[in-house]
């Protein structure tokens, strides 16, 4: 486990653990997806119904289940050029802007898919292909953003808590 995962203790720390996993699984499907797809179409010349719908559901799962997850683990790509330079107090300021920022986003990502999720339900969207419904997809966005806020709410608390500080 990782060490910032362990800071997340709880419910909030298990269900970012079961997301990566999941993120996993949703990888690793859509993978054998476009294997077996370029496979069948030019070896046996019989493409697979609906396999791209199903990659675009598979990366649409793997994407919002990994964010939580990487947020916790601190896996994030960060770029620590003026680390030095701002020093402790820099350093948190920066990161109270970027949770903040962050935040602000999620927001309105969070908003504007779940009435793009309730609009799906009530209009019974589906895709072109499968006429597969399309908010299980849209519902999976609002989740893993609100997760995702949840451990950006929680990094805010140990940063602005002297544990942070214990860790440098």
């Amino acid at each position: 486990m990782s060490p910032q995962i362990s800071l997340w203790p709880g419910v909030l720390g298990r269900i970012t653990t079961l997301l990566g996993a999941l993120a996993g699984v949703f990888l690793v499907v859509a993978l054998v997806l476009v294997v077996a797809g370029v496979a069948f179409r030019y070896l046996l010349n019989a493409p697979i119904f609906g396999g791209a719908e199903l990659v675009q559901f598979a990366s649409v799962g793997m994407v919002m289940c990994a964010i939580p997850y990487c947020g916790a683990s601190d896996g994030h790509i960060r770029v620590d050029i003026f680390d030095r330079l701002l020093g402790r107090t820099g350093r948190l300021i920066g990161e109270v802007i970027y949770v903040a920022a962050a935040l602000a986003v999620l927001f309105f990502l969070v908003t504007r898919a779940w009435r793009n999720t309730l609009e799906a339900i009530e209009y019974e969207d589906a895709t072109n292909i499968l006429d597969l419904p399309i908010w299980p997809m849209q519902a999976l966005i609002v989740l893993g953003a609100v997760i995702f806020g949840a451990v950006l709410i929680g990094r805010l608390i140990y940063l602005l808590t002297d544990k942070a500080h214990a860790h440098e």
